[in-house]
């Protein structure tokens, strides 16, 4: 199965996340804007400072990773969903 590689590039620190894996692009997006209501973790706490992106896919059958040229899918700020309290 291929699975699509992401990663998170964080603004401020000038540095990318180790890649991540799932399946399709709104999977990945729903877990991070599952993520982005833990106050513990920093994409919560500074959302714009993180930037989501599709690095290529993995194939976990021959294990050959095809990159693709880097390609942005949203800042974490557009993930933002306002809670009711």
């Amino acid at each position: 199965m291929k699975l699509m590689m992401f990663t998170i590039y964080d603004t401020k620190a000038e540095s990318y996340c180790v890649p991540f894996y799932f399946s399709t692009t709104g999977q990945c997006l729903r877990a991070i804007q599952d993520s982005l209501h833990d106050d513990k973790l920093m994409y919560s706490k500074h959302p714009g400072d993180y930037v989501l992106y599709v690095l290529g896919t993995f194939d976990d059958e021959n294990s050959f990773i095809h990159l693709d040229v880097k390609g942005l899918v949203c800042n974490l700020s557009d993930l933002v969903v306002p809670t009711n309290n």
